[in-house]
């Protein structure tokens, strides 16, 4: 007899911390080495760079699936109205968002390499055209306005054009999901493939396999059927044996440039599976990526000031010259950084104003 829905483990919002842990720990080391000079550190475990330097972008597919799941789980169980649900979801981006902002807005210029003026950094133009650019950044929509590191003050912060586009088709997702099952993952996928030419398109996979995750309970069922009822000496070894299977398949894919973006995200889902399956049961490691998670959202809006936006700083990370060391440092100086703005924000009360406008 088949296990039912209400025995399955479920994939709690600490085991989505933990994926997002793991992801910002991919993404911190890739902008540290990803398109650096490698005369200006040496890497400790060379088979770790010579994996996550050129391909660690691996990482996006992470917060679009988990993107995709959390918003999945609410609207196929109809907990709250569709318009609601965007509504929250929206306010809770420009949450973590707009501080963070404001605060590369004001330190900016006086961090950088050089004096960084407004025209610098959002371009030449009437007053009028400045203000647009400056309103664009701060609506997250630079980079669908106007592409890769154009009129923008962080384009690592491409992510937000991208999450405020999967909020307008995840709706969508989930009654295809609700209609056509797991049928609806491989219409999008076809649509990836055949339609590339919009600039989003390529995630949408990822994002609807999110959806499918939730709608079917699948961290669970695959959870559930990966423990071989408890036999854990046949269990871990073949998890192991299967993650190292499908991250060959990826690392091959991606050197030979083939679907980058659907190899990205078969390796995501194995990995936040693995995580979840195995990782969250080890106390100390666990509990280091639930926090890292808890705080991936400050950590990608403000990792890449200590890299490429403060030239001390950027200079005195890569002093300590092996690129573990070189990760560390800007991992746990943007953690504290993170601390720090969510400290502000609990004595600002902005996280009760928006609270009050999430409607919680």
């Amino acid at each position: 007899m088949e296990t039912s829905q209400k025995t399955l483990p479920a994939f709690t919002p600490q085991a989505t911390n933990l994926c997002k842990g793991i992801a910002i720990c991919i993404m911190v080391y890739y902008h540290c080495f990803g398109a650096t000079d490698e005369s200006l550190f040496t890497p400790v475990l060379p088979f770790l760079y010579r994996i996550l330097g050129p391909y660690g972008n691996v990482c996006v597919p992470f917060f679009v699936i988990l993107t995709g799941y959390g918003f999945a789980l609410k609207y196929l169980r109809h907990d709250r109205p569709v318009l609601r649900q965007l509504r929250t979801r929206t306010v809770r981006l420009y949450q973590s968002y707009w501080p963070a902002f404001l605060l590369g807005f004001l330190i900016t210029p006086v961090i950088g390499r050089f004096w960084t003026g407004l025209s610098t950094t959002y371009g030449e133009g009437t007053p009028f055209q400045l203000l647009e650019r400056i309103l664009i950044n701060a609506l997250g929509l630079s980079h669908y306005a106007y592409g890769d590191g154009i009129y923008t003050l962080n384009q690592t912060w491409w992510y937000m054009s991208l999450a405020l586009i999967l909020l307008l088709f995840l709706p969508c997702f989930c009654a295809m999901f609700e209609r056509l099952r797991f049928w609806s993952l491989g219409i999008v996928t076809l649509a990836a493939l055949l339609l590339p030419s919009f600039r989003y398109l390529a995630y949408f996979p990822a994002a609807m396999l999110g959806v499918c995750l939730a709608g079917s309970s699948g961290f669970g069922r695959v959870k559930e059927r990966a423990g071989l009822g408890g036999r854990w000496y046949l269990s871990v070894p073949l998890q192991l044996l299967g993650l190292f299977l499908v991250l060959l398949l990826w690392y091959r894919l991606r050197q030979q440039d083939l679907y980058p973006v659907l190899a990205n995200t078969l390796a995501a889902w194995a990995i936040s599976q693995f995580c979840f399956n195995l990782l969250a049961g080890i106390p100390v490691l666990g509990r280091l990526l639930r926090y890292l998670g808890r705080h991936s959202g400050n950590i990608f809006y403000l990792h890449s000031f200590i890299l490429s936006y403060a030239n001390y700083t950027g200079v005195l990370v890569f002093r300590l010259h092996y690129d573990l060391l070189i990760f560390a440092a800007v991992l746990l100086v943007s953690l504290a950084m993170s601390i720090c703005l969510e400290w502000f924000k609990r004595v600002s009360r902005w996280n009760r104003l928006m609270d009050t406008l999430a409607g919680t």
